[in-house]
């Protein structure tokens, strides 16, 4: 799903697709049933509820329901019963309204045993196996259990579900950043799912991108191109200006700050693994990053990026549009 996207279903059976509304606006796309249950879909625990659990429930309702009249039926001594009968019927149709919610909720090896049972009792005989019957519906019973077990669910913090569902970074460094926003996405989705590790490296690769696109716009060039090297040759251009507003020269000094303190503080453990590795290790199991010093790295580089942001030219997008609106007037 979409930043921002909240999924409404129409709660009946038989609607095959489901209007989707975009920040509170309805909008003209709509989203399957199917793609709203593929694995990687996020379902509000109210939508699940409202939506999703009645095809759950009622699909377990029939199978207890039907599951019990067979039981009935065969204590009587009832082992065929003819296949146009109003019982048979009412059999094929429970199966059928199993199936199209075993389809709903991408339950394929469901969906596939009930277009067997069917397949199988319904249209080859004109006589009904009881017995054959109820144990395909038993068969079925225990795959919708197997496979309900298999679903498993990561539920997220409440005060973490901004961080999913909203680009942290302000309007202003989305804009300006545009390379970026992809890693920005990434570093809230990773800390709303608690992969804090992974979260900061994608805050690090943003920072690389700020310092590089800073030091490029100034005609900056460091001798070693890695932080340091960057930092270096920030920190030169900042003592070297002479005729600098005093509000610039602040911008410049907490660019360098801001770098330096994330460089120390944050990249390097991330970035150097411990001595006792291999050199070809990949495995950084030595790296911890606790929430709170996961949302402090994220503070921290959206501070940056403002700051940056104020050193560097508006977009060129944005003057275009001023340009537009005076000429218009």
């Amino acid at each position: 799903m979409t930043e921002s996207t909240l999924i409404q279903r129409s709660p009946y059976i038989g609607v095959d697709r489901i209007p989707v509304v975009e920040n509170g606006q309805p909008g003209d796309s709509s989203i399957s049933f199917k793609e709203l249950w593929q694995p990687g879909s996020v379902v509000s625990l109210w939508d699940m509820k409202k939506y999703i659990a009645e095809d759950y429930f009622d699909m377990a309702r029939l199978l207890v329901l039907e599951e019990n009249n067979l039981k009935v039926e065969i204590r009587e001594g009832k082992t065929h019963i003819d296949n146009q009968s109003q019982d048979a019927k009412r059999y094929k149709k429970s199966i059928t309204i199993i199936k199209d919610h075993a389809d709903d909720l991408n339950m394929k090896v469901v969906s596939s045993f009930c277009e067997d049972t069917i397949r199988s009792l319904f249209a080859k005989s004109e006589q009904l196996d009881l017995s054959e019957l109820s144990r395909q519906i038993r068969v079925i019973a225990d795959c919708v259990r197997n496979t309900l077990r298999n679903r498993q669910f990561f539920v997220l913090d409440e005060g973490d579900i901004d961080f999913f569902d909203n680009n942290q970074f302000s309007s202003e460094s989305i804009k300006q950043f545009e390379t970026c926003k992809q890693d920005m996405i990434n570093a809230g989705k990773c800390f709303a799912f608690e992969f804090y590790p992974a979260c900061v490296f994608h805050l690090m690769r943003i920072v690389d991108a700020l310092i590089k696109r800073l030091s490029k716009h100034y005609k900056l060039k460091p001798t070693n191109p890695n932080w340091g090297g960057i930092l270096k040759v920030l920190r030169a251009k900042r003592d070297g200006m002479k005729r600098i507003s005093r509000e610039k020269h602040s911008l410049w000094t907490d660019v360098c700050e801001q770098v330096s303190s994330i460089k120390d503080a944050t990249r390097n453990p991330l970035s150097h693994s411990d001595e006792e590795l291999p050199v070809d290790s990949l495995s950084r199991t030595d790296v911890k990053y606790t929430p709170d010093e996961a949302r402090r790295a994220f503070e921290n580089v959206k501070a940056l990026a403002k700051t940056v942001c104020g050193l560097l030219p508006q977009k060129l997008v944005s003057k275009t549009r001023s340009i537009k609106s005076k000429s218009s007037r």
